[in-house]
């Protein structure tokens, strides 16, 4: 198991123009950026939330954030995204084995259940399962460069930061701000 913010910090090290979809505020507290998108605030919809995105907006890379407990509460998800298959979609699932957002209570089969064997079954193949940030820095350059659609099962701790739970900014703002970044040019780096 890696240490989360040591996972997070190198997948920051390594973006350049890719717009980021979660549902929680850590990110924003490691690599804060007009391109890290809030999800829908709903456990196990942000993919289906990036998918949207990755579909209207081909020209663009998305990483989607979601919990193991997310993932498995909409697992459709995943046949959803190997049926569209969008090249330029990386969903990352933060494993750690509870329902952290909601007080860590344990995820049934966290033990047992292997997700990306639930991934390549739903039809992606390219999977990757990385326990260990040596996993993670063997992997990164594929990740970022190998086209999607990418299923990445990160097996961390749990999270030392704050996680704030409202939006930090007023909807209306977030929708202008979204906008303006899905129209500006892949190239320039916010």
């Amino acid at each position: 198991m890696m240490d989360r913010e040591a996972a997070l910090r190198l997948l920051a090290k390594h973006r350049t123009t890719e717009i980021v979809v979660r549902g929680w505020t850590e990110w924003d507290n490691i690599a804060p950026s007009d391109r890290n998108f809030i999800g829908v605030r709903a456990m196990g919809h942000h993919g289906g939330f990036a998918l949207g995105l990755a579909l209207a907006r081909p020209e663009h890379k998305f990483i989607c954030f979601e919990g193991d407990g997310g993932i498995l509460m909409n697992l459709g998800i995943l046949v959803t995204i190997a049926h569209a298959s969008p090249s330029n979609l990386i969903l990352v699932v933060l494993n750690n084995g509870c329902y952290e957002i909601t007080g860590g209570q344990p995820v049934p089969g966290a033990q047992t259940a292997r997700l990306v064997d639930i991934a390549r079954g739903a039809g992606i193949n390219r999977v990757y399962e990385l326990k260990t940030l040596e996993d993670l820095e063997h992997a990164i350059g594929e990740i970022f460069q190998e086209p999607g659609p990418m299923f990445v099962d990160l097996h961390v701790g749990p999270c030392h930061m704050p996680m704030a739970g409202t939006y930090p900014q007023p909807i209306r703002s977030l929708r202008e701000r979204y906008l303006k970044v899905l129209n500006e040019a892949t190239a320039s780096p916010a």
